[in-house]
């Protein structure tokens, strides 16, 4: 497919007079979160973020040559004991305990792997693999038990999940990450939408074809509820985080648009 004005997307092979819109969809995230009451948890507030190199390494099956030979920064561990049969905290910093770090996240080949594998693409290089102890959990919620009930856990999962169960009282913390720009940035609404909690968050979209009017209508009329307050509180209670009022005003411009260039079939 090739972009051209706007929103609209134009086949390069095969049937080249399709053409498809892309809406944005909602806002996603992956977050990192431990026990917020644990010793790890203040062993994150000294470290004040984690980096990708560190958290490849927690991670990653890779021992520290490997990780080396493809990119890794080994200043990531400030205190490395030197064995690639450990992964502790301490090697992290010399103030977090000495405790074997537990780490799980969301399955790896079931409904949940696309959330895996996009961890997975964010941090490590070509087919690199998780850890052998990772834990591979179905269940959302499983997920911020684990961390709850593991010493020394850290687990990867969905905003949504982890922002609902933070709002039942479970009491996870929120892992800051280090963006691109160097700055420590903490998973909120606010940081997701303005596509500054990176690099796990990411704004995801939705394409209907242009090119044919009944499949557009179509299209549109699903577009038009995710659009509208009872759409965007599906997806908030459900599974994103919603649209800002600015991304809205736009589709909805886009929304008539499309309308008015088939206008003459929708009467």
């Amino acid at each position: 497919m090739k972009k051209c004005i706007g929103y609209s997307y134009n086949c390069l092979i095969g049937d080249t007079t399709r053409s498809v819109a892309e809406f944005k969809a909602f806002y996603d995230a992956v977050v990192l979160i431990v026990d917020n009451s644990s010793s790890v948890a203040e062993c994150v507030k000294t470290l004040g973020c984690l980096t990708s190199d560190q958290i490849r390494w927690m991670f990653s099956n890779y021992t520290e040559a490997q990780l080396i030979a493809t990119g890794w920064n080994s200043s990531a561990l400030s205190n490395s004991d030197g064995s690639d049969e450990t992964h502790l905290w301490s090697e992290l910093h010399a103030s977090c305990p000495a405790e074997e770090i537990a780490i799980a996240g969301t399955d790896t080949v079931g409904r949940l792997s696309g959330e895996a594998e996009y961890f997975q693409k964010t941090f490590f290089k070509g087919v690199e693999p998780l850890r052998k102890s990772y834990v591979s959990i179905i269940d959302h919620d499983a997920i911020t038990q684990f961390v709850l009930d593991t010493p020394g856990a850290i687990a990867f999962n969905s905003y949504h999940a982890a922002h609902h169960a933070a709002e039942l009282g479970l009491d996870t913390k929120f892992v800051p990450i280090k963006s691109p720009s160097g700055q420590c940035v903490t998973a909120t609404k606010e940081t997701v939408q303005s596509l500054t909690y990176l690099p796990l968050g990411r704004l995801t979209y939705m394409y209907v074809l242009k090119s044919n009017c009944t499949a557009l209508k179509d299209g549109l009329s699903y577009i038009e509820y995710a659009y509208s307050p009872e759409g965007q509180l599906d997806i908030e209670h459900t599974y994103g985080v919603p649209l800002t009022d600015a991304d809205i005003a736009a589709g909805s411009s886009e929304i008539a648009a499309l309308y008015a260039g088939c206008a003459s079939l929708f009467l």
